[in-house]
This record gives C-alpha cells, structure tokens and sequence, in this order.
C-alpha cells in the first residue's frame, strides 16, 4: 500500500522548493509528487509525477480530494506519495510534514512574491498561531514539524528525507511564535477550510 505523506505549511514557506531538492536525491526513486491542485476535477492531471509545478489559484473540494487519495492508497503501489500544498494536511494522509518559517521571514519571502498586504497579513497571523499544526493535531496526524527560518532548502530536505527513511522521530512544537512575535492589530481572517482559494501555490 502507498504510504501517502502530507508536506504543508502556511503559503511562502517553501513547500515546493524544498519538494523539489528532496525528489533530486537517486536515492528517493519511489517517491512521487502530486499537488493538491492537481488533484481538482478540471485539472489536467490527477496522477503523480516526478516534478513539482507551480498553479494557478482554484477552488478547493476537500471531499473530492479526500475520494482521490483513498485511491491512491489503494492503487497497489509501493513508495511514498507526497501531496504538496497547505490544505493537504486536511487530507486522509499518514503523516504530516509541516514546514514552518518565522513570522517576519514569511512576511519578507510573501513581499517578494508581490503578495497583496491583505494576504500577507493573514498568512503571518496563521503562522504565529499554529493554525495548521492545530488543524493537523485535532485530526489525529502524525506531525513532523521542521522551521525552515534561515535554512537552505537543500538542508530542509535532507530533514525530511531522514524522516521517510524512519531516522527521525515524530515531533512538533519546535518553534513558539506566539511569545517571538506581537500579533497584528487585526489578527487573521479564518473561515471555511472546505471552500477557501489557494492564494499562493507558490509553495
């Protein structure tokens, strides 16, 4: 059976990035890849692939998406398939990777990215309150939690490969932006997780 694995993070912690140093390795030839908007009833694609692509932004169906990957757990397939995105943790996965970057390094990497002040704005709220580890606890997953903060993605991929391989233990809890980092006078707007848009597929 495939062992299907969520990497998630709050959009612009490098998701994709670091997805696509991990797939460099030889030594990872059974893993495979899809994102979660590949996984939508119009995409072109809905089966795994070697590369991780950029999107455009879609609605998201949980329920559809949730179907597909039952199948794919299904599909008689040995390897690890990885689903790329930050819904993905909301999915029936295994485990969890969870990619985490400081409030203020998410604010610099979303500036770039020419992110609107709105989105950044939400998408630092939704990384100092842990909202995606929480989600991803109240469902019962398995987390390994990894702070991408000043880290190359090469280095973040090295962590993710050991924990595949069984070398590093689950863990979570390992960054605290909550006492690091004051909140924004206007906190996060955080609604429906079944009908929201992926605003920056970036990653």
């Amino acid at each position: 059976m495939t062992r299907v694995v969520a990497l998630t993070g709050t959009p612009g912690v490098g998701k994709t990035t670091v997805a696509a140093w991990l797939g460099a390795s030889r030594r990872r030839a059974s893993l495979r890849w899809i994102e979660v908007q590949d996984m939508l009833p119009h995409s072109r694609r809905s089966t795994p692939r070697r590369e991780p692509q950029r999107r455009v932004p879609v609605p998201v169906d949980l329920a559809h998406l949730s179907r597909l990957v039952r199948r794919h757990r299904r599909d008689g397939r040995d390897g690890t398939l990885l689903i790329i995105g930050h819904l993905s943790h909301l999915l029936p996965v295994q485990d969890v990777f969870l990619l985490r970057a400081s409030p203020v390094a998410l604010d610099r990497r979303l500036a770039r990215r020419r992110e609107t002040e709105r989105s950044r704005r939400e998408n630092m709220e939704a990384e100092r309150i842990d909202l995606i580890l929480q989600e991803a606890l109240a469902l019962g997953r398995t987390v390994y939690e990894f702070d991408t903060t000043g880290q190359r993605p090469r280095t973040v991929a090295g962590w993710l490969r050991h924990a595949l391989n069984g070398d590093l233990p689950p863990r979570h809890g390992v960054v605290d932006w909550l006492s690091t980092h004051p909140p924004h006078p206007e906190g996060a707007r955080t609604g429906r997780r079944d009908a929201v848009l992926l605003q920056t597929p970036k990653t």
